[in-house]
Protein backbone atom coordinates (compact mmCIF):
# COMPACT_ATOMS: atom_id res chain seq x y z
CA UNK A 1 0.00 0.00 0.00
CA UNK A 2 2.91 2.37 0.46
CA UNK A 3 3.65 2.62 -3.04
CA UNK A 4 -0.11 3.79 -3.78
CA UNK A 5 0.09 6.05 -0.76
CA UNK A 6 2.96 8.18 -1.27
CA UNK A 7 2.38 8.48 -4.85
CA UNK A 8 -1.21 9.45 -4.66
CA UNK A 9 0.02 12.35 -2.17
CA UNK A 10 2.92 13.39 -4.21
CA UNK A 11 0.65 13.40 -7.27
CA UNK A 12 -2.52 14.53 -6.00
CA UNK A 13 -1.94 16.26 -2.79
CA UNK A 14 -5.27 16.47 -0.38
CA UNK A 15 -6.38 13.29 -2.20
CA UNK A 16 -8.46 10.91 -0.12
CA UNK A 17 -6.34 7.58 0.57
CA UNK A 18 -8.74 5.40 1.51
CA UNK A 19 -8.10 2.62 4.18
CA UNK A 20 -8.53 -1.12 4.19
CA UNK A 21 -8.69 -4.37 5.92
CA UNK A 22 -5.08 -5.90 6.22
CA UNK A 23 -6.52 -8.83 7.89
CA UNK A 24 -9.18 -9.53 4.48
CA UNK A 25 -6.16 -9.20 2.09
CA UNK A 26 -4.03 -11.72 3.71
CA UNK A 27 -6.57 -14.19 3.97
CA UNK A 28 -8.05 -13.57 0.20
CA UNK A 29 -4.47 -12.45 -1.80
CA UNK A 30 -3.25 -15.87 -1.06
CA UNK A 31 0.16 -14.86 0.38
CA UNK A 32 0.69 -18.09 2.80
CA UNK A 33 0.56 -19.91 -0.25
CA UNK A 34 3.94 -18.30 -1.58
CA UNK A 35 7.23 -19.37 -0.67
CA UNK A 36 9.25 -17.98 2.11
CA UNK A 37 12.29 -16.96 -0.62
CA UNK A 38 9.37 -15.86 -3.25
CA UNK A 39 7.73 -13.34 -0.19
CA UNK A 40 11.42 -11.96 0.29
CA UNK A 41 11.88 -11.46 -2.57
CA UNK A 42 8.57 -9.49 -3.24
CA UNK A 43 9.24 -7.71 -0.01
CA UNK A 44 12.94 -6.49 -0.91
CA UNK A 45 11.89 -5.92 -4.71
CA UNK A 46 8.94 -3.14 -3.27
CA UNK A 47 11.22 -2.06 -0.48
CA UNK A 48 14.11 -0.74 -3.72
CA UNK A 49 11.28 0.53 -5.28
CA UNK A 50 10.06 2.50 -2.57
CA UNK A 51 13.19 3.93 -1.64
CA UNK A 52 14.54 4.88 -4.95
CA UNK A 53 11.71 7.41 -5.13
CA UNK A 54 12.06 8.12 -1.65
CA UNK A 55 15.43 9.92 -2.35
CA UNK A 56 14.40 11.61 -5.37
CA UNK A 57 11.97 13.32 -3.19
CA UNK A 58 12.47 16.65 -2.65
CA UNK A 59 11.42 18.59 1.16
CA UNK A 60 8.59 20.09 -0.22
CA UNK A 61 7.40 16.48 -1.78
CA UNK A 62 8.06 14.84 1.80
CA UNK A 63 5.84 17.19 3.37
CA UNK A 64 2.84 16.80 0.44
CA UNK A 65 -0.68 14.99 2.10
CA UNK A 66 -3.16 12.94 1.50
CA UNK A 67 -5.74 12.54 3.88
CA UNK A 68 -6.32 9.15 5.48
CA UNK A 69 -9.75 7.63 5.85
CA UNK A 70 -8.81 6.76 9.40
CA UNK A 71 -5.79 8.76 10.00
CA UNK A 72 -6.31 12.60 8.72
CA UNK A 73 -3.81 14.28 6.77
CA UNK A 74 -1.04 12.08 6.22
CA UNK A 75 2.76 13.95 4.79
CA UNK A 76 4.81 11.29 2.85
CA UNK A 77 7.54 12.16 5.38
CA UNK A 78 4.82 10.75 7.78
CA UNK A 79 3.76 7.87 5.59
CA UNK A 80 7.53 6.83 5.17
CA UNK A 81 7.96 6.46 9.19
CA UNK A 82 5.08 4.38 9.73
CA UNK A 83 6.03 2.43 6.94
CA UNK A 84 9.53 1.99 8.47
CA UNK A 85 8.24 0.90 11.86
CA UNK A 86 5.73 -1.53 9.88
CA UNK A 87 8.92 -3.12 8.18
CA UNK A 88 10.74 -3.44 11.64
CA UNK A 89 7.61 -5.01 13.60
CA UNK A 90 7.94 -7.90 10.43
CA UNK A 91 11.78 -8.43 10.79
CA UNK A 92 11.10 -8.80 14.50
CA UNK A 93 7.67 -11.45 13.64
CA UNK A 94 10.47 -13.67 11.46
CA UNK A 95 13.31 -13.72 14.30
CA UNK A 96 10.76 -14.96 16.90
CA UNK A 97 9.53 -17.30 14.30
CA UNK A 98 13.12 -18.44 13.29
CA UNK A 99 14.00 -18.76 17.04
CA UNK A 100 10.47 -20.43 17.63
CA UNK A 101 11.73 -22.92 14.89
CA UNK A 102 14.87 -23.60 16.66
CA UNK A 103 13.84 -23.92 19.56
CA UNK A 104 11.14 -26.93 18.71
CA UNK A 105 14.05 -28.76 16.28
CA UNK A 106 16.42 -29.47 19.38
Amino acid sequence: MLAYRIRKAIAEPGSPIQAYDEKKWASHLHDDELKVAEQLGLFAALRASHLALIRTLSTRELHRAGIHAERGRESVERMVQLFAGHDINHIRQVENARRALKCNTR
